[in-house]
C-alpha cells in the first residue's frame, strides 16, 4: 500500500511539472490581464442584388439608405441603372430599373453618371457630361447636365450647366467636379478654382473664386447646413490646408476657420453627418472633428473593429455611433470583386470581449499587414493584436520624425510585443540590445512547422550569429543579367579579375552598364556587396579589403555626368534610339542591373533585352556571390513580450500556405508556394502581378513591343536553382553611403589613391557601425 501510494505522489509530481513546464514555455503570462478595447463597432454586411455590379452613390435620406448602382446586358453590353432601398437594419429592401440611360444622351455620341445629390424634399439631381464630335471638322465638344428625377424615378427636368453658366464661366475648360446643397436648397457646383452658386430653381446667384495657386479638395456641409470647402491655399509659409465657410449674404468666402495638423493631413476624407457635424476618416479610424475646440477625436477604429478600411467608401454619418459605408471585397483567386452595403453599430465596452492584446507597432501603414490583423482577430479566441501606427498618430509627415519617436519609445522600455522593421530602423542596434527573441526557438517548437519546407538560403541570411531575430514572408533578388556566352557555364558569380579579362576581349567601345555614370555605378556595386564589407554578426568592417579597393577602380572609370546629360537631344541622328535599344542585344552593352521579382524577367530580359541566353551572374567579387536577397520588411518579436506564443501565433500566419500561396509581386518564402507559382506560369493560367505577360501597351520609347514567351519548366528551375545560391541580405546603410559619397571625391579628382581611399573609409565606417550597434 506504501508503495502505491508513493507511486502516486510521483506521478503527481510529474504532472504538476509537466503543468509548469507548459504555462512557463515562452508565454510569460503573469501580471498580464485580459483587456476590453475601446471605440469598437459592430460590422453587419447586407448584400445587394447580383446584377448591381456597381453602386454609383448612397445617401440615407433620414428613414432609408439609399443608392444608385449600374448593370449589364451581357447580350448587348448595354448598361442600365438600378435604385435600390433598404431601412437602416437592411430590413424592406426594395430595387427598380430606372427608364433612363445616362451612357447615351440625345444627341451627343456617349455621356456618364459623374455624380448625385439628394434634395431636401427627396427628389434626386444627377450630374451627366457627355460629349459630341463634329462628323466633318472633327471639333469635340462637351457638355454638363443636371437631371432631376423625382422619387418614382421620372425626369422631372434637364438643365445644360455649361449654357446656364456661359456668362459667367471665365475658363477654357469647363467641368462639374462635385454639386452640393445647402441647408435653403442652394446648389454649390465646383469647376476648376471657382464655385457656382444657384438658387433652388436653378437660377445662378452668385459664384467665388478661389486665389491663384489654390485648388479645392472638398466641398461639404456643416454648421446649420452652411457649405464649406477645404482649400489648399497658398501662404507666405508655403501651401497650407484651409477650411473656408461661403457667406451666401456676402456672396464670397468667409473668414478661414482653423482646424488641427491632424485634420489637415486627412482633409481629404472629410464628410458631414445628417447634423452636419464633421467627420474625417484616416488609416486608422473615423474620427470627430469640433470646430469649437478645435479637437479631434477617434469614434471608430479600424482594427479594433475587424474593418479593412481601404476597401470602404461612401462613407454616411447617421450619428457618432452609427455609420453606413459601401464595402469593396476583390478575390484575387477568382479575379472578382463585389460591393456590399456594411451597417456599422457602436459596442458598449461591456459587450465587448476581454482578450489578451498584442501591440504591434509599425512606422509605416500597411494593407497587407493590417488585412492579417484583421483575420487573426477574428479567428483567434484569445488574442487580439493591436497596432500602434506612429505614422498615423504624428500630425506632420516627416518620415525621420516618426522613426525618431518609435525609436524613443523603445528606448524608453516601451518596447511592443510586435515590431514591424524596415529599412530606415536601426535594426543591427536593437539586435545588439538583445530587444528581439530568437524564432528559431518557436520554429523548432511548433509541431506544425518545418523549417525545411522554406528557402533556408534566405532564413539564414537573415538570421545574426545563427539567430533569427526577424522573418520576410517574401523577398527578391537583386543582381546583374549577362549573356550566356561571355561566363562560365552554370557560373552564378565572378570576380572582378574575371569582368576585366571580359572587356579585354571587346571591342574598346563595350561598355558594362548602358547609361550609367560613377554615383549610379557605386549605388549598384552598394546594392549587392555593402552586405559583405559588414560582418552582420560582429559587425567588423572590410572596407580595405582587396575587393572594395577593385569596386573604387571600377567605378572611377564611368563619367561623372549622366549619360542623359550629355545627349544633344536636339540633334540625335535618325538611328540613334534603335542603336540605345540594342545595345544589349548587339553587346555593345553587356551588363543589365535587375531586380528578380518575376518568371517573365528572365524571359523578358532573354528574349527582348539580350535576345540571346543570359544567366544572372551578380557584381563581381572574389567570393563569387554579387548577388542579394532584399526584403521589403520584416517582422520580429519582441524578447521582453509576456505574450510570445501569442505573437508567434500571429506572425506565422504569414508563413501559411494560404498567405504564401497569395503572394504575387515577389518571391514568396515558401517553396511549395514558389513551386505553384511556376506551375502557373508554365501552364499560363497566372494573371497579373509577378507572372503578368510581357507584352505591353505602354512602351515609352519608339520600338516594337514584344510578344510574350512562356515560361517553360527549365526557366522555372533555372530561377530556382539561383535563388537557392543567394546567401546575401541586401543592406542599407545610408549613414555608410553617405561616407563613401564623401571620401571617394578626392580620390575621383585624384588627389588621392584607392588604398588610401579605402583605409580611410574603413576608419570611419568601422566607428560609424561600432557606434550605432
Amino acid at each position: 500500500m506504501k508503495k502505491w501510494n508513493f507511486i502516486k505522489i510521483i506521478t503527481a509530481i510529474c504532472l504538476i511539472v509537466i503543468m509548469l513546464m507548459q504555462l512557463v514555455s515562452c508565454n510569460n503570462k503573469k501580471g498580464v490581464e485580459k483587456e476590453v478595447l475601446d471605440h469598437v463597432f459592430r460590422r453587419t454586411e447586407i448584400s445587394i442584388p447580383e446584377k448591381m455590379q456597381n453602386i454609383n452613390s448612397m445617401y440615407f435620406d433620414g428613414q432609408r439608405i439609399n443608392m444608385i448602382g449600374t448593370g449589364y446586358n451581357e447580350e448587348d453590353y448595354t448598361q442600365y441603372y438600378i435604385m435600390y432601398s433598404m431601412n437602416q437594419d437592411g430590413s424592406d429592401p426594395s430595387e427598380s430599373k430606372l427608364d433612363f440611360d445616362f451612357s447615351k444622351m440625345e444627341g451627343y455620341d456617349g455621356s456618364y453618371m459623374s455624380n448625385i445629390t439628394v434634395l431636401p424634399d427627396g427628389r434626386l439631381v444627377v450630374t451627366v457630361e457627355a460629349w459630341v464630335s463634329d462628323k466633318i471638322t472633327g471639333e469635340y465638344k462637351s457638355d454638363n447636365f443636371l437631371i432631376v428625377i423625382d422619387s418614382n424615378g421620372k425626369i422631372q427636368k434637364k438643365i445644360n450647366v455649361k449654357e446656364l453658366l456661359q456668362n459667367y464661366i471665365t475658363t477654357d475648360y469647363f467641368y462639374v467636379g462635385t454639386i452640393i446643397t445647402d441647408a435653403e436648397g442652394n446648389f454649390y457646383i465646383s469647376s476648376d478654382r471657382t464655385i457656382f452658386v444657384l438658387d433652388k430653381n436653378f437660377v445662378f446667384s452668385f459664384k467665388v473664386d478661389m486665389e491663384e495657386n489654390s485648388w479645392m479638395n472638398r466641398m461639404f456641409n456643416f454648421d446649420g447646413g452652411k457649405v464649406a470647402v477645404a482649400i489648399n491655399a497658398e501662404t507666405p509659409e508655403g501651401y497650407k490646408m484651409q477650411i473656408r465657410i461661403i457667406d451666401t449674404e456676402a456672396k464670397k468666402f468667409a473668414n478661414e476657420v482653423t482646424v488641427n495638423e491632424h485634420l489637415q493631413n486627412n482633409i481629404y476624407n472629410i464628410f458631414s453627418g445628417q447634423d452636419n457635424s464633421l467627420y474625417y476618416t484616416t488609416q486608422t479610424g473615423i474620427y470627430s472633428y469640433s470646430i469649437g475646440n478645435n479637437e479631434s477625436k477617434e469614434l471608430l477604429n479600424w482594427i479594433n473593429s475587424d474593418i479593412e478600411n481601404p476597401n470602404v467608401n461612401m462613407i454616411t454619418a447617421i450619428s457618432e455611433k452609427k455609420f453606413i459605408c459601401v464595402g469593396y471585397e476583390y478575390d484575387n483567386t477568382t479575379w472578382t470583386s463585389r460591393n456590399f452595403i456594411l451597417l456599422l453599430d457602436y459596442i458598449p465596452p461591456e459587450e465587448v470581449t476581454p482578450k489578451y492584446i498584442i501591440t504591434l507597432a509599425t512606422a509605416y501603414g500597411s494593407y497587407d499587414i493590417r488585412k492579417a490583423v484583421i483575420e487573426f482577430n477574428r479567428n483567434s479566441q484569445e488574442y487580439r493584436i493591436r497596432i500602434k501606427d506612429y505614422y498615423d498618430q504624428e500630425d506632420s509627415i516627416d518620415y525621420n520624425k516618426i522613426i525618431e519617436k518609435l525609436n524613443n519609445d523603445i528606448i524608453a522600455g516601451n518596447m511592443p510585443d510586435i515590431l514591424l522593421v524596415n529599412s530606415e530602423m536601426p535594426f543591427d542596434s536593437y539586435v545588439s540590445k538583445g530587444l528581439f527573441y530568437d524564432l528559431n526557438k518557436l520554429m523548432e517548437k511548433d509541431e506544425n512547422f518545418n523549417r525545411d519546407d522554406y528557402f533556408t538560403n534566405v532564413l539564414e541570411a537573415l538570421s545574426i550569429n545563427g539567430r533569427l531575430y526577424s522573418i520576410s514572408p517574401s523577398f527578391t533578388i537583386s543582381t546583374v543579367a549577362i549573356k550566356s556566352k561571355f561566363v562560365q557555364p552554370g557560373a552564378k558569380g565572378w570576380t572582378m579579375g574575371e569582368l576585366q579579362a571580359l572587356l579585354a576581349k571587346l571591342p574598346q567601345e563595350t561598355v558594362t552598364f548602358l547609361s550609367e555614370n560613377r554615383a549610379g555605378v557605386m549605388n549598384i556595386a552598394m546594392n549587392l556587396s555593402l552586405g559583405q564589407f559588414i560582418d552582420k554578426d560582429t559587425g567588423k568592417c572590410y572596407f580595405d579589403s582587396q575587393d572594395f579597393i577593385e569596386i573604387l577602380k571600377f567605378v572611377k572609370t564611368f563619367d561623372e555626368k549622366s549619360f542623359w546629360d550629355n545627349i544633344d537631344y536636339e540633334n540625335l541622328p535618325p538611328d540613334f534610339w534603335d542603336k540605345y535599344n540594342k545595345s544589349y542585344e548587339e553587346d555593345r552593352a553587356i551588363l543589365n542591373y535587375m531586380s528578380l521579382s518575376s518568371f517573365y524577367q528572365l524571359t523578358d530580359m532573354r528574349d527582348y533585352t539580350f535576345k540571346d541566353d543570359i544567366t544572372f551572374i551578380g557584381f563581381p567579387n572574389s567570393n563569387r556571390n554579387g548577388s542579394a536577397i532584399s526584403v521589403y520588411s520584416r517582422i520580429a518579436i519582441s524578447s521582453k513580450s509576456k505574450l510570445i506564443d501569442g505573437a508567434w501565433d500571429f506572425v506565422k500566419t504569414f508563413l501559411s500556405d494560404k498567405y504564401q500561396e497569395s503572394l504575387t509581386y515577389e518571391w514568396p518564402v515558401k517553396i511549395s508556394a514558389f513551386d505553384k507559382m511556376g506551375e502557373k506560369a508554365i501552364k499560363g493560367e497566372d494573371n497579373g502581378g509577378i507572372i503578368r505577360p510581357l507584352k505591353s501597351d505602354f512602351d515609352i520609347m519608339p520600338y516594337p513591343t514584344p510578344v510574350a514567351s512562356r515560361i517553360t519548366e527549365d526557366d522555372v528551375k533555372y530561377i530556382k536553382s539561383f535563388i537557392q545560391s543567394v546567401n546575401t541580405l541586401q543592406t542599407y546603410e545610408p549613414g555608410v553611403l553617405e561616407i563613401i559619397e564623401e571620401e571617394t571625391k578626392m580620390y575621383y579628382a585624384g588627389n588621392k589613391t584607392a588604398e588610401e581611399t579605402a583605409r580611410i573609409i574603413q576608419s570611419r565606417v568601422q566607428i560609424y557601425i561600432s557606434e550605432s550597434r
